[in-house]
């Protein structure tokens, strides 16, 4: 399925393939590890936080890999 993130919304629990476009690793206030992503179709662009799994993630994914997402579209402040 390919995903128009312009149409979706909070709430919406998605599942697509997707480009990582850009990765970055960070750590929160709390000193916790944590990806920042940007994911992109042909539809546009999106953010994504990846939280669990990081060290999994960074040896197995880089950007440019395609992958297959499952989440729960969310806002934080006025961005979804």
């Amino acid at each position: 399925m390919i995903i128009n993130f312009a149409s979706t919304k909070a709430g919406e629990k998605i599942t697509g393939f997707f480009v990582i476009r850009k990765i970055d690793y960070k750590v929160s206030r709390e000193k916790k590890d944590y990806i920042s992503l940007e994911l992109g179709n042909r539809y546009g662009r999106a953010r994504a936080v990846l939280w669990d799994g990081v060290e999994e993630f960074r040896e197995k994914y880089s950007e440019k890999d395609i992958v297959k997402i499952k989440g729960t579209v969310t806002t934080f402040g006025d961005i979804k």
